[in-house]
C-alpha cells in the first residue's frame, strides 16, 4: 500500500491533485482510514499511470474517466491507438532531427546536402497531416490507390515543383485579396482569371490528375468542411472564399 504522499512522490503527481482526482470519483483510494489517511493499492497505481497517460493527449478528465470505466479490452485497445500515434510522432520527430543535423552540417560544410534532402521532412509532415486532418473524406471521395498516388507525387516533387506551389498558392491569394480590395465582382475578370490559373496549377503540381470536375469539387470540399474553411479564411476572407467557388466554375464550365 501506499500512502497519498507516497504515490505523489512516485508518480510526480500533487497530493491536492489526487484528492481532487478522489472528489470526482478519477482515482478513488483503496480505503480511508478513520483519521482520513488515504492509501492506494498496486490497482490504483496502475489506473494513476494509465490517467497520465491520457492527459499526454489532452484528453478532458472527464474523458479519461469515461475510458477507465470500459472493460480491459477497450482500454488496451485506446493504448494501443495511442502507442501507434506515438511511435508515428517519433518516426516524424526522428526525420525532422535528420533533417536538421544533415542541414546543421551543411551549413558548416561538411556535407552537400540535395534540394530534394531539404524538404523532404516538411513534405513528410503535410501528408501526415492530411491523413489526419482529411482522411475520411478522402476515402469517402478516392479509393486508397488514388490517395497513395497523390502521397507519392508529393513526396517525389522536386524543390522547384515545391517552390512553384508555394508561389502559385501566393499568387492566388494575392489575386482575391485584390479583387475584394477594388469590390471587383466580375468572374471575367482578369484577377478573377489569375486566381482561377493559380489555383489550376497548384492543383496540377501537388496532385497526379487534374480535372474541371475535380477543381470544382475542390472548392465545394472548401466551403463545405470547416476545417478547410478555417486553413483559407487565414489567408483570404470568407466572401473571397465564396467568390472563388464561382470564379472556378465560371472557367471550368466555359473554358
Amino acid at each position: 500500500m501506499y500512502s497519498i504522499t507516497e504515490l505523489a512522490k512516485l508518480s510526480g503527481v500533487t497530493t491536492r491533485t489526487l484528492r481532487y482526482y478522489d472528489s470526482i470519483d478519477l482515482l478513488k483510494p483503496a480505503y480511508i482510514e478513520d483519521n482520513g489517511y488515504r492509501y492506494y493499492s498496486e490497482k490504483e497505481l496502475d489506473r494513476l499511470q494509465q490517467i497520465l497517460f491520457y492527459k499526454q493527449f489532452n484528453l478532458p478528465l472527464d474523458e479519461i474517466k469515461s475510458v477507465l470505466s470500459n472493460d480491459s479490452d477497450c482500454i488496451i485497445e485506446s493504448l494501443s491507438n495511442h502507442f501507434d500515434k506515438l511511435l508515428e510522432q517519433k518516426k516524424q520527430l526522428d526525420t525532422l532531427i535528420l533533417s536538421l543535423d544533415k542541414t546543421i552540417k551543411y551549413h558548416k560544410g561538411e556535407i552537400n546536402m540535395t534540394n530534394d534532402e531539404k524538404f523532404e521532412a516538411f513534405k513528410q509532415q503535410q501528408i501526415k497531416t492530411n491523413q489526419e486532418k482529411y482522411g475520411e473524406e478522402l476515402l469517402q471521395k478516392y479509393d486508397t490507390k488514388e490517395i497513395e498516388t497523390y502521397e507519392s507525387n508529393w513526396m517525389n516533387l522536386s524543390q522547384h515543383d515545391f517552390s512553384d506551389s508555394q508561389e502559385a498558392e501566393k499568387r492566388l491569394f494575392d489575386s482575391l485579396n485584390k479583387l475584394e480590395q477594388e469590390e471587383i465582382t466580375d468572374t471575367s475578370h482578369p484577377l478573377a482569371e489569375e486566381a482561377f490559373l493559380a489555383h489550376k496549377k497548384w492543383l496540377s503540381i501537388v496532385s497526379p490528375f487534374y480535372s474541371s470536375v475535380y477543381h470544382q469539387q475542390m472548392l465545394d470540399m472548401y466551403l463545405a468542411d470547416g476545417r478547410f474553411t478555417s486553413y483559407y479564411t487565414k489567408h483570404i476572407s470568407k466572401n473571397s472564399l465564396v467568390f472563388f467557388k464561382e470564379i472556378v466554375y465560371y472557367y471550368t464550365l466555359n473554358k
